[in-house]
């Protein structure tokens, strides 16, 4: 059997609670082990619903917390020419390369 994949998330909105977090609940392969928010309380009380051990309120931190195998961004894109992809972006945005179906995530109109 195979180590399970180290999953850290960043966005604690919506989609994140409904949808992400249920379906990664029920996939024993991967562990949930952190998740970043800007709103740190939402994180936190995200983080205990769904027993995710580290939070974090800085991007930054929860990328250098601990080895993580791979990032969940479920936070907005804007797409546009003139808004700079923050640092982080392709890091984050392609960490599942190869896991998911062929189609690339962000921006897709």
């Amino acid at each position: 059997m195979t180590d399970k994949i180290r999953l850290g998330i960043v966005g604690a909105g919506a989609i994140t609670q409904v949808g992400h977090l249920p379906a990664l609940r029920k996939v024993r392969e991967i562990d949930v082990v952190g998740i970043c928010d800007n709103d740190l309380a939402k994180a936190r009380a995200l983080a205990d619903r769904f027993e995710i051990p580290v939070v974090h309120s800085d991007i930054t931190e929860l990328l250098e917390f601990a080895p993580l195998d791979a990032v969940l961004c479920a936070r907005p894109i804007i797409c546009t020419n003139r808004t700079p992809s923050p640092p982080w972006r392709p890091n984050c945005t392609y960490s599942w390369s190869g896991r998911w179906p062929s189609r690339r995530p962000g921006c897709n109109a």
